[in-house]
């Protein structure tokens, strides 16, 4: 009897979401306090098996896709993809709170690896055909700012020129980031690494690195970290 409530309680929650959004819908998970800002008819949402979101706000532009993998946690989250052929994937069992997922321009993505935790961040993707990724494993704290591009144009007068380009942002698998850190275009962490509090990257990064400071230094190789607090 419970499994039967639980699957007619998903069925009445995948129709109201497709009526919800204007899109195409596929869900297999559960979603409460949804609102809809702007959506395209040529876009779509995928929602995970066991995926739970609480509080979500879509605006998605024509063609854009969203894909939440199953047994995610999504609580106070924010898509703003207003371009087009926008795309943010996240991964199987993450736990996502207090985050914008922001795409502007065209053809640009957001991916987040499996089993990745975000206390709050907001993840802006400018430019065209450009993206950030984040592998799986990682942990993120709050006041995370991640971003491809500057939002405003710097010129050379000498030849009209555009200086300061977008650029895409990796992060590999097994990466903490700490609180309050800014990561610009360009840069790179590599897998294993730990960012210290308030940092500003602006740089590339090898393996299992101490990243720290404005800007960011490496201040010790041949580390690695571990979600587990030992005494």
């Amino acid at each position: 009897m419970k499994n039967l409530l639980k699957t007619i309680a998903l069925f009445f929650n995948a129709y109201f979401l497709n009526i919800l959004l204007p899109c195409k819908v596929s869900s297999q998970g559960f979603a409460k306090g949804i609102s809809v800002k702007s959506v395209a008819k040529k876009s779509s949402v995928t929602i995970g098996k066991r995926a739970r979101l609480n509080t979500v706000s879509f605006t998605i532009g024509e063609n854009g896709a969203i894909f939440i993998d199953g047994g995610s946690r999504l609580n106070n989250v924010s898509f703003h993809l207003p371009g087009s052929n926008a795309k943010v994937c996240i991964g199987s069992c993450c736990m996502i709170s207090n985050t914008e997922f922001w795409i502007e321009d065209d053809a640009n993505e957001i991916i987040i690896g499996d089993n990745t935790y975000i206390g709050g961040a907001h993840l802006a993707v400018t430019g065209k055909e450009k993206k950030i990724r984040i592998g799986k494993d990682s942990m993120l704290s709050n006041g995370i700012v991640i971003r491809t591009g500057d939002s405003h144009s710097i010129i050379d007068l000498s030849n009209g020129e555009k200086m300061n380009p977008e650029q895409n942002v990796f992060i590999g698998n097994h990466v903490w980031i700490a609180q309050n850190v800014t990561i610009l275009k360009g840069s790179t962490v590599n897998d294993d690494s730990v960012i210290g509090c308030c940092s500003v990257v602006c740089n590339s990064f090898e393996h299992n690195s101490l990243i720290v400071g404005s800007p960011a230094k490496t201040v010790k190789e041949g580390i690695c970290w571990n979600k587990e607090r030992f005494v």
